[in-house]
């Protein structure tokens, strides 16, 4: 059963404000109507997609000059309400929708989602606004009330200020102590390290600890190979193990080379899924390839705009089926890089270099570099030295230098899980040793049979013309700054999905949050 997933939170919210990260949200006194304040609020909601499946995705509102817009990935700036003003906000009460407002206007309506009651309340108000603040001439005695005249006490009138205020406002209706217990906090807040983050998070240490029970945060990875096929399994909840009482699965990962064509109907599949308690933070793809990132839905706010890239590593860069998808971002105060990738396979067992090369315009070819001014990548550069956590995972093509004969009589004789038999032949580790790839990585045991090559369907390997030699050529590698920041709690393939040539792989991990932290500097240490 998969009802776990959508199990109770570990999370317990306290009656303290979690304060609001300035890339995540703001509140810019910019526009003047009348000598009265009508400034412009933006940061993330989620909207429900207009197709058929109706999932829930992430987006960056604004409310600027009496109109509600976001920003899209392809088409910029859409504007959602054209004036505000003529517009009504209300709860939106609806079976399996928490924290949802609706805005209506003469001619339609939409439908919001924040990721916690009090942000909810926050978008309301400031679009309310529109309506009131700036025609009520009663704003101006507004000024003269308790929250107000402590705020502006603290001089802590700026963006995150602003955000506060609302907030604080609320949280005083319902509690007249509160008041004094946020002075109390105030002592308490800290500004992370300067470690050149995405985003600067400004976190107590109390709230560090209630976002990130015991300082550590669950993660789980998933790298498959799906050749392409249209049909996608009927169940994919093998695929991810669900939150127990004993590990927090924070954020699911997935790695998708040669992936289904239908990338909408496979994105809807995952979330059907994982259900409501996660939400899609971020999805990027280079043709076939293809990485998703989903996150409980209390922890979005915790997270900086996320970036990614691609890099193509065929020879023709239009032939978009091998190369490489990267995706950071900063959680807080830390930052995480997660690549996956597809590399080539050249005729002949022993031709590694290709997959060297490969591996090469992977860590240089990534516009991610946290030190790079402008989009284009250092060469000079290795990506993965940038970042305080990185995940690469994928089906890297190298494999077993053993013939298949050999091969398959040690697995018709082979008993109990410890593969070193097959190992020592493994491409990827011996090359690994070299220091020719993957330098700073490690990978954890591995007690699974190959994950390639199988016939469609059933758990027999290759008896086609081809007669590949079954291989690990699918893997999940990780690096830190410390060797003990990332543990392995499980690595294993996953062999009741069979709809592909190869079976997926999984890991799951738990990773020492530490802000403040990070990579100091730039790594100009040869690369090769």
């Amino acid at each position: 059963m998969f009802a776990g997933r959508d199990g109770s939170e570990k999370l317990q919210h306290s009656s303290a404000l979690h304060p609001l990260s300035s890339k995540d949200w703001s509140l810019k006194p910019e526009n003047n109507v009348e000598g009265r304040n009508c400034g412009v609020m933006e940061g993330y909601l989620f909207k429900q997609a207009s197709n058929t499946f109706r999932i829930w995705n992430r987006r960056w509102f604004k409310v600027e000059d009496n109109q509600l817009m976001y920003q899209g990935f392809k088409n910029g700036s859409t504007v959602m309400m054209n004036d505000l003003r003529l517009c009504e906000v209300k709860n939106f009460n609806n079976t399996g929708c928490r924290f949802c407002f609706e805005v209506t206007s003469s001619t339609k309506s939409c439908v919001l989602k924040a990721d916690s009651e009090m942000t909810k309340q926050v978008w309301m108000r400031a679009i309310q606004n529109r309506e009131t603040s700036c025609t009520d001439s009663s704003h101006d005695s507004e000024l003269k009330d308790p929250v107000r005249e402590m705020v502006k006490k603290r001089k802590v009138m700026n963006v995150q200020g602003k955000m506060r205020e609302v907030a604080l406002r609320l949280e005083m209706a319902e509690n007249p102590g509160v008041k004094e217990q946020q002075e109390d906090e105030d002592h308490k807040m800290n500004v992370l390290q300067n470690r050149r983050p995405i985003s600067t998070n400004i976190l107590t240490a109390e709230e560090l600890d209630q976002v990130c029970p015991g300082r550590q945060i669950g993660i789980s990875i998933v790298t498959w190979n799906m050749a392409g096929q249209k049909e996608l399994p009927d169940n994919l909840n093998d695929l991810f193990p669900p939150t127990t009482a004993d590990f927090s699965q924070d954020m699911y990962v997935i790695g998708v080379q040669e992936g289904c064509p239908n990338r909408e109907e496979w994105q809807r599949k995952l979330q059907e899924t994982l259900g409501q308690r996660y939400v899609k933070l971020h999805a990027a793809s280079l043709g076939v390839l293809s990485l998703t990132i989903f996150t409980r839905t209390v922890l979005t706010h915790y997270f900086s705009q996320v970036k990614d890239a691609t890099v193509t590593t065929r020879f023709f860069p239009q032939i978009k089926t091998k190369g490489s998808v990267g995706v950071s971002f900063t959680f807080c105060g830390m930052s995480f890089l997660f690549i996956t990738s597809h590399f080539n396979f050249s005729t002949g067992v022993s031709k590694v270099s290709q997959r060297i090369q490969d591996y090469k315009k992977m860590i240089t070819g990534l516009a991610l570099s946290q030190h790079s001014n402008g989009t284009k990548p250092d060469p000079n550069l290795d990506v993965t030295t940038q970042y305080d956590v990185v995940f690469c995972f994928g089906d890297f093509n190298f494999r077993l230098t053993e013939d298949r004969e050999s091969v398959m009589a040690t697995l018709y004789h082979h008993t109990g899980d410890n593969m070193d038999v097959l190992l020592q032949h493994d491409q990827l580790s011996k090359e690994m040793d070299k220091g020719s790839v993957f330098r700073g990585f490690r990978e954890a045991p591995i007690h699974f049979t190959p994950t390639y090559k199988f016939n469609m369907g059933c758990d027999v390997y290759d008896t086609s013309s081809k007669h590949r030699t079954p291989a690990y050529t699918d893997r999940i590698l990780y690096r830190s700054k410390k060797k003990k920041d990332i543990k392995v709690i499980q690595y294993d393939s996953c062999p009741t999905v069979k709809t592909s040539d190869h079976r997926p792989v999984m890991g799951t991990f738990q990773v020492k949050v530490q802000p403040g932290t990070g990579w100091y500097g730039v790594h100009h240490c040869p690369l090769f």
